[in-house]
């Protein structure tokens, strides 16, 4: 349920614009940064889908990073929608790349930036839902805290140990 005096329409498209902003940019952090390592923590450092993940993951924990504090008592269920939608941003992201690859076997740049913008709008709707409803036990928090670190972890892990014989972990340019 959402308290009165606040706008979560305007939430929400602040919201969009800002991750997708700021996904763009994380985009060419890593090489602006000489490949810094701690930037690899939250930046691609290949064209990997696993890495480009990363883009609108972190682009939306920092929008949330940033709102939470002005907008937790006018809402409910946030760290609970934000972890869910930004597993949706992904999911979304994924099976529709892959979807589209099935058919055109290569990658088409604006199909792709299409689909980071449908996956972060799919994310807001998300986390629109969520932080409609009534609220809910404090354990989906706990919940939340958990998909968000362990998301991280798989970041960090990954982007130094990569399961190149999955597809999503292969570099395409390689």
């Amino acid at each position: 349920m959402i308290k009165s005096g606040f706008t979560l329409k305007k939430f929400i498209i602040l919201g969009i614009l800002f991750v997708a902003a700021v996904g763009s940019l994380l985009h060419f952090l890593y090489d602006w940064s000489n490949q810094n390592i701690l930037i690899s923590f939250i930046a691609p450092v290949s064209e990997s889908v696993w890495e480009h993940f990363k883009l609108g993951f972190y682009a939306l924990l920092l929008y949330g990073l940033i709102t939470y504090f002005f907008i937790r008592d006018k809402v409910n269920n946030f760290i609970f929608g934000l972890s869910l939608s930004s597993i949706g941003l992904n999911v979304s992201i994924g099976l529709l790349f892959y979807l589209y690859k099935l058919f055109i076997h290569h990658s088409i740049p604006w199909i792709d930036i299409t689909l980071f913008i449908i996956g972060i709008i799919f994310a807001f709707f998300i986390l629109y839902k969520i932080l409609a409803l009534p609220p809910l036990p404090p354990i989906f928090n706990w919940i939340g805290i958990f998909i968000i670190l362990i998301t991280i972890s798989g970041f960090v892990i990954f982007t130094f140990k990569p399961l190149t014989r999955f597809d999503i972990f292969k570099d395409p340019t390689k």
